[in-house]
């Protein structure tokens, strides 16, 4: 069984660390309400020192995630790793089970929980799958499992802690099928130099090394009106922020090639003046500053599922003062203001 007791995770809102007795008033907080244990098989505790003697057991299993809100440091919720309750042959797998603070439903935060754990499994453990399920009736567990991709495996029935025995469907998402969906990022030395190690979007740090980006601030020479679009409300970092057009760079792409793919691929538009101005470290990534132009209508833009919702073509004057706000990224606040300087007129 994997111990988490050294893993310390992030996500945009959250941080999954190991469990802790000191968790204890958050722990039966949310533990006592009616309705929260049920969910996942057991009742909801009658006392704090009921909470303090399981809360002691999973403490002691080393398997145990407390998911902890960032905004109030507040432990709302769990992750556990089991033994998968329907093995597969010859792979080496973990089920996930889960829990969180009814104050914290339908908030999308048990999603962007268990999305991380499931990249750290499958893409820094290198597992071969990851599996969960749900009872029947509990719609909100199935939307979890859908969300972060696992696929329908088969019918069970799961027994309680109560000895409960309550039909179950179980889902299973597999590191080979789990890749599919990942890119293959071209990362660079601390020198600018592109590297030939291989590895996907998302996974663990390599020291020394950074991900290649490109950011591309649009005019519209027609118009003179710059491009913002607004990041989609369930990506895991700056969820709802503005920001320019970009992305990472694919395995082997050149920077002009890339820069293209990224402005098609999440605005539609075709582009012409394409200047590469500077590049910037920071945090694991290099990123590659380009200015581009577009004859397009304004209307010609093409939102790209899942990644954007909105966008907005926007005056110098406009433009500059969303940039000096926080509803930018304040990295890329920060990356861009030369290029901004130089090229919003």
């Amino acid at each position: 069984m994997i111990n988490v007791n050294e893993t310390y995770l992030k996500t945009y809102r959250l941080i999954l660390r190991r469990l802790a007795i000191s968790d204890l008033n958050d722990f039966y907080e949310y533990a006592s309400i009616e309705g929260v244990g049920e969910c996942a098989g057991w009742n909801h505790h009658k006392s704090i020192d009921e909470s303090k003697a399981i809360l002691s057991k999973m403490v002691e299993s080393n398997t145990e995630f407390a998911i902890v809100y960032k905004e109030n440091n507040k432990m709302i919720g769990t992750i556990g790793l089991q033994k998968p309750k329907v093995e597969l042959d010859g792979l080496n797998g973990i089920e996930l089970g889960y829990v969180l603070s009814k104050d914290y439903w339908g908030m999308g935060i048990m999603t962007e929980a268990i999305r991380e754990v499931i990249r750290w499994l499958l893409l820094d453990l290198k597992l071969d799958y990851v599996a969960s399920g749900h009872f029947i009736e509990n719609d909100r567990s199935k939307r979890v499992i859908i969300k972060n991709k696992l696929s329908f495996y088969k019918d069970i029935i799961y027994k309680t802690i109560n000895g409960e025995k309550k039909p179950s469907k179980y889902y299973i998402l597999k590191r080979e099928d789990y890749l599919k969906t990942k890119e293959i990022v071209q990362r660079f030395d601390s020198d600018g130099n592109r590297l030939t190690v291989k590895t996907y979007r998302g996974e663990a740090h390599i020291p020394n090394t950074y991900v290649g980006v490109v950011d591309i601030i649009i005019k519209n020479a027609k118009y003179n009106l710059y491009l913002v679009t607004r990041r989609d409300l369930n990506k895991e970092t700056y969820p709802g922020f503005y920001e320019i057009t970009g992305g990472a760079l694919d395995y082997n792409e050149d920077l002009v090639t890339a820069a293209i793919r990224e402005v098609k691929e999440e605005t539609g538009l075709d582009i012409f003046n394409l200047n590469y101005r500077y590049k910037t470290f920071g945090n694991h990534m290099l990123y590659f500053t380009f200015t581009a132009e577009t004859n397009n209508e304004l209307d010609d833009v093409k939102l790209q599922n899942g990644e954007t919702i909105d966008y907005r073509w926007l005056n110098a004057n406009e433009f500059k003062k969303l940039f000096n706000s926080d509803l930018v990224p304040d990295k890329q606040r920060f990356r861009l203001k030369k290029a901004i300087d130089e090229f919003v007129k």
